[in-house]
């Protein structure tokens, strides 16, 4: 599904939305009246097995980063921006980082909202917030039965799939936020994200609320 683009005139720069997992495109719509009179183009798009897009799986970024390479190569040969910002939050934050460290050519700066460092740990935290006792003698079996499937479908393997790895890798500007309640992906994984990023221009923004609550305009 082509990306949608909401702009007056041919603006420059451009934004593009990268949305979480449980999301689509729409859940961009309250940045259009905060971008679009700064002069701001906004670029939103459903990532493959999202929305109005084909597919079934999603890889929480794995395979999204494939995704947003190609919009960005529409969104500069196509619409001719040359100054994009990438905006994304949680499984569109990692998509963003992963591609932000390829540096791409106009591509200026990244907005991570709730990015992972680990899936692992993700994997941890919802073990724990379903009660499931990590030291149960099936959960080793159950975990492992999970990640051969994860892989057979969609080819990533969750033990190896870390996006802390390439943040190092980054030298874009940087702003990093995160709800300081987020019970899906714990606070601290973007201040490791944060630690290790290769950028001396970089900020992180510890929010209130949680994963999914509305953010304040500070964010915006």
């Amino acid at each position: 599904e082509r990306a949608d683009t909401y702009q007056n005139q041919h603006y420059n720069p451009c934004v593009i939305y990268c949305h979480g997992n449980a999301g689509c495109r729409t859940e961009s719509h309250n940045l259009i009246p905060v971008l679009i009179p700064r002069g701001i183009a906004l670029v939103v798009f459903d990532f493959t097995g999202c929305g109005r897009s084909e597919g079934d799986y999603i890889t929480l970024g794995w395979r999204e980063q494939s995704d947003l390479e190609n919009v960005i190569t529409y969104v500069t040969n196509m619409l001719h921006f040359e100054k994009i910002v990438l905006w994304g939050r949680s499984m569109g934050a990692v998509a963003a980082l992963l591609c932000g460290a390829k540096t791409l050519p106009w591509v200026r700066g990244i907005i991570m909202d709730s990015p992972f460092a680990s899936m692992n740990e993700v994997v941890q935290n919802f073990t724990q917030q379903a009660d499931i006792p990590c030291g149960c003698c099936l959960f080793p079996v159950g975990r492992t039965f999970v990640r051969r499937n994860v892989i057979k479908k969609t080819g990533l393997d969750i033990d190896s799939f870390n996006p802390i790895d390439v943040a190092g890798q980054s030298h874009l500007p940087v702003m990093i936020a995160h709800a300081k309640q987020d019970t899906t992906i714990n606070c601290a994984q973007s201040k490791e994200i944060f630690d290790v990023y290769g950028s001396a221009d970089k900020h992180l923004v510890i929010l209130p609320g949680g994963h999914n609550d509305k953010r304040p305009l500070i964010v915006k």
